[in-house]
């Protein structure tokens, strides 16, 4: 259970409502038996389903999810990833390797920060955010590879006008477990 509620800013406020709706989410993604389990008893693609449980808690939440292949999970897995994609259309799902090259982007990076998807894929987060606050990302992500904890950040996202807007999340690393590399996921909202 406490893998599921990592995210500190979010778990602080509410946690009577997370232990409630822990089960369900687990259940949803195959884990129900792993609720008293530790992250690091979890397997990556474990792991990989706990990050989706809390994007389908957290529809209004900016989400960066680790670039493990979906097409290798179950199709219930699949099925609740991809609605965690399209329930809101203000969630946003992008696949970041420890690189910070974002392998692929939801389409509703569009409404949220005006890019298309096809814009965005294959560059690199830093052209996003203000160029005060990469060095510090680029930090988180590597703490969160070395250390495995999940790490908070809040920071400034350009959209294409070239506005910034903040936005406050925790980044946590994942693995794949057939190769052992590492992605990030980040949870994360409008400040």
């Amino acid at each position: 259970m406490a893998h599921v509620c990592r995210t500190p800013h979010t778990c602080r406020d509410r946690q009577h409502e997370i232990k409630r709706a822990v089960p369900k989410m687990l259940t949803l993604v195959g884990l129900s038996a792993k609720q008293n389990m530790y992250p690091h008893e979890l397997s990556g693609g474990e792991r990989q389903r706990v990050a989706i449980a809390r994007g389908n808690y957290y529809p209004k939440h900016v989400i960066l999810v680790k670039g493990s292949p979906m097409s290798e999970y179950p199709n219930h897995i699949r099925a609740q990833f991809d609605e965690a994609v399209t329930s809101s259309p203000d969630a946003l799902l992008c696949i970041l390797n420890p690189a910070g090259q974002l392998l692929a982007v939801s389409p509703s990076v569009e409404p949220i920060h005006g890019y298309l998807p096809s814009e965005v894929v294959g560059t690199n987060f830093s052209i996003y955010f203000d160029a005060d606050d990469v060095n510090h990302l680029r930090l988180v992500i590597q703490d969160c590879i070395l250390t495995g904890q999940s790490i908070e950040a809040s920071r400034r996202v350009k959209h294409k006008t070239g506005a910034y807007r903040r936005m406050r999340g925790a980044a946590t690393k994942l693995e794949d477990d057939a190769t052992g590399d590492a992605y990030i996921l980040s949870i994360a909202r409008p400040v």
